[in-house]
């Protein structure tokens, strides 16, 4: 079971949060989950015969941590404005509820650089029973990679797709042969990053919102967005 914590998921987003986050962030996420869609590539790489990965500007070591002790993100949060300060908080949120399989990159200095979770089926409830609908049940030998998010300070420098190409070595060092992940299709910087690593599209997921449900639409990738996919990551 997960540790108890003294922080709420409500002190995560108190009135002072919201400014910060803006009112265009804000009222564009709350407007989608009243009556709107967010449409995501489900993308899958098969381990064996991945592409060579160039190494970043960066040199990243990923190391997996105790998501009860590991801090970067709420200390992230103090300087985070917009959409990244949204992004931070729900990784907070998954530190929180003890979410493991957590692995991190640091600088010499011990200051994070690149931070994601590596989950296999027996993690998959806990994970994403409270944050994300739609997963696909994972099997035995398949692993996903989730909640990617490279530390502003090192940004631009290649650290997520060195440190996902550990996480992939990682899976395969464990029995996986297959690996997943989720990305939203006009997220071009990590489409373009998976698409590196041998990621290839295995379909699209919609998510829509009517009045605060929300279903889950699962359909080939064929079309605009084949088109889109094709033409970010050629």
């Amino acid at each position: 079971m997960p540790r108890r914590h003294d922080a709420s998921p409500a002190s995560l987003l108190d009135v002072r949060t919201l400014r910060r986050v803006g009112p265009r962030a804000v009222g564009s996420r709350a407007a989608r989950r009243v009556w709107g869609r967010r449409d995501w590539f489900v993308l899958r790489v098969e381990l064996d015969g991945r592409p060579d990965v160039r190494p970043g500007r960066v040199a990243v070591e990923m190391a997996e941590r105790d998501p009860d002790s590991f801090t970067g993100f709420r200390e992230a949060l103090a300087g985070a404005r917009g959409d990244d300060l949204l992004e931070l908080r729900w990784r907070t949120q998954w530190c929180l509820d003890g979410v493991r399989d957590l692995y991190v990159a640091s600088d010499g200095d011990g200051a994070p650089l690149y931070a994601q979770w590596l989950i296999g089926p027996e993690r998959q409830a806990h994970a994403y029973g409270h944050h994300l609908a739609g997963t696909l049940p994972l099997g035995a030998d398949e692993r996903i990679v989730e909640a990617a998010y490279t530390f502003a300070h090192a940004r631009g420098l290649g650290a997520m797709r060195a440190g996902m190409a550990q996480l992939l070595d990682t899976a395969r060092d464990q029995g996986a042969r297959r690996v997943w992940t989720h990305v939203t299709v006009d997220n071009v910087p990590s489409l373009r990053g998976c698409a590196a690593l041998g990621f290839v599209p295995d379909h699209v997921r919609h998510d829509v919102h009517r009045l605060g449900r929300v279903s889950v639409v699962r359909r080939p990738v064929s079309g605009q967005l084949l088109d889109h996919w094709r033409r970010v990551t050629g």
